[in-house]
């Protein structure tokens, strides 16, 4: 079985990634996998309307949205394998893959883009003490049971970690019926900024507590309530704050983190401080011609952070089959003090297009500070940070010109101050 690409992943970022291969060459052979049933990924965990903005310019529900980009894929003619699990993946591009209609089969590809998302921690990882009684779930667990089957996975509700899909999910709960008595997280900052927060949780009356954490669970066969105490600065939990909530229901909604097994298998050089592959400014790896995009690089903020990049790695991989490399790693993007994670993390100064978009998370929250960009000591330029926080992704525009007249620098180096 051979197909000239072959993309992971049947989420957002892989169907548009899959089209923008198309629409670059139209003879390509193209291939999606996914091990779910349906096309569409993370979008079917969604009823939420604020899709397809960025990318078809209209605004749709995530189902609607998921099926138009389906429909695009069968117009395009792109082939689709779902129930299909990668085995494994090397860096001769040769897939192992298993599903019930064909077994196990070895599928050769010219380029592969990874868009197979991220994963939950598993709430075993929450660190929870008694966590085993039923009416305790994760976030995706919930989410599917409220907008695939239609029911409520309780009554009375805690949500344990705060992000902005949490946020949404809480408002969900209360349209549904139930009740959601609160949103902790360990952070003493907020999560997103106060307007989303505003939106999903102050016009819903639902009480946000930063720094506090879980310190117990009490039930019998079903979880009946937690206890909760404050954190100090060490993080260790002040025990005379100790506050008990009645619940039957709690949903843990802990960091995701990239599905990183088959990038490793292909000796993909990975950033620890994402958990996902090292990329360039063209989403190419370290591995000529095996490109990634989406989730599967950093946990985007939102769904449709990710349809440019998408829309890149996809023309790169078409490209990289007509003679173009890709994967020259030649001027590294090094983070500072106080930022979390940059992408991409590599510049190849001759692919770049006249302005390279550097993403990067702040580790805390900071005001009326500035980021400054270095080529080498050297400073070039600077930022305003009225006020900024690790729940929200910040980005910096960079010209080419500028990196150009510095293209012999050793590394591009950013930093809080």
């Amino acid at each position: 079985m051979e197909y000239d690409i072959v993309i992971i992943g049947a989420g957002e970022a892989g169907m548009i990634a899959a089209i923008s291969a198309k629409n670059t060459d139209e003879n390509t052979k193209v291939l999606i996998i996914d091990r779910k049933e349906e096309l569409g990924g993370a979008l079917n965990s969604n009823i939420t309307v604020g899709y397809g903005n960025k990318y078809l310019r209209r605004n749709y529900t995530a189902p609607e949205y998921a099926q138009i980009l389906g429909e695009n894929l069968v117009d395009c003619g792109i082939e689709y394998k779902l129930k299909t699990t990668v085995l494994e993946i090397n860096d001769k591009k040769e897939i192992l893959a298993v599903n019930e209609e064909d077994g196990i089969f070895t599928i050769k590809a010219k380029a592969i883009v990874l868009a197979n998302g991220y994963a939950e921690v598993p709430r075993g990882m929450s660190n929870i003490p008694s966590s085993r009684y039923a009416g305790v779930h994760t976030l995706g667990n919930a989410k599917d049971f409220v907008h695939k089957e239609g029911f409520l996975p309780g009554k009375s509700v805690i949500i344990y970690g705060a992000s902005d899909i949490s946020l949404i999910f809480a408002r969900r709960l209360i349209i549904e019926g139930a009740k959601v008595k609160m949103v902790i997280d360990n952070n003493p900052y907020e999560p997103t900024d106060e307007a989303t927060i505003e939106q999903y949780l102050g016009d819903f009356n639902i009480p946000l507590y930063l720094g506090y954490a879980i310190e117990s669970l009490t039930g019998r066969e079903r979880i009946t309530g937690i206890s909760i105490c404050k954190l100090d600065e060490d993080n260790k939990m002040i025990t005379d704050t100790r506050e008990y909530y009645n619940c039957d229901t709690l949903i843990i909604a802990p960091k995701g983190r990239p599905n990183r097994d088959l990038a490793e298998m292909a000796k993909i050089a990975i950033d620890e401080s994402t958990g996902g592959p090292k990329v360039n400014e063209s989403y190419s790896t370290n591995v000529e011609g095996i490109f990634a995009c989406g989730n599967a690089l950093y946990i985007h903020d939102f769904l449709e952070d990710f349809s440019e990049e998408a829309m890149i790695a996809g023309k790169n991989a078409v490209l990289s089959l007509k003679g173009e490399g890709f994967s020259n790693m030649a001027l590294p993007i090094v983070k500072g003090s106080g930022i979390q994670f940059v992408a991409p993390q590599y510049i190849n100064v001759g692919k770049m297009e006249d302005t390279l978009e550097l993403s990067y998370r702040v580790d805390n929250k900071f005001e009326n500070k500035k980021l400054v960009v270095y080529f080498n000591s050297e400073k070039i330029l600077t930022k305003e940070l009225r006020k900024v926080i690790p729940g929200i992704k910040e980005t910096i525009i960079i010209p080419k010109n500028l990196i150009n007249h510095y293209k012999d620098s050793e590394k591009i180096f950013i930093e809080i101050n």
